[in-house]
């Protein structure tokens, strides 16, 4: 992720996040609504806002899926490489590119280079830490 960087109508400076929904676990990166029981207004105005962006990243993964058949489907590949190959579809989209060409670029590749993609780390649960830093990170996007 980048480095946080200063707002434009405030003085906070905030990460970025991933906008999610209550499915997601709950990580600094990875923003979740509050939970809709006893809401305030500030609190219920931060999930309008969070699903607002969630639709938006929805709608073009939507987009995505509309034109490369791969992502009709779980990417069987590590997470390095998938990640890869969902970047090379934005930029591939963005030109006006279509599958064929996807296909070419990674056959370039995997005819360069070995496959050096690490395994990532598993995160089974977070812990309290963790937990804390996400809410204040939350609580600073609702201010």
């Amino acid at each position: 992720m980048p480095n946080a960087k200063k707002l434009s109508l405030s003085d906070a400076e905030l990460p970025f996040v991933i906008p999610g929904d209550e499915a997601y676990p709950f990580f600094s990166y990875l923003m979740r609504p509050y939970p809709r029981r006893h809401l305030t207004e500030s609190w219920r105005l931060f999930n309008y806002h969070l699903s607002r962006g969630r639709r938006v990243v929805e709608s073009a993964f939507g987009i995505l899926a509309g034109k490369w058949r791969i992502m009709n489907k779980p990417i069987d590949t590590s997470p390095n490489m998938a990640d890869r190959t969902v970047k090379r579809m934005c930029v591939l989209q963005r030109e006006g590119l279509d599958e064929s060409s996807l296909l070419e670029l990674q056959n370039q590749e995997d005819s360069f280079s070995t496959n050096l993609d690490k395994p990532e780390r598993q995160v089974t649960r977070s812990n309290n830490r963790s937990n804390l830093r996400a809410r204040r990170v939350r609580d600073a996007f609702t201010v």
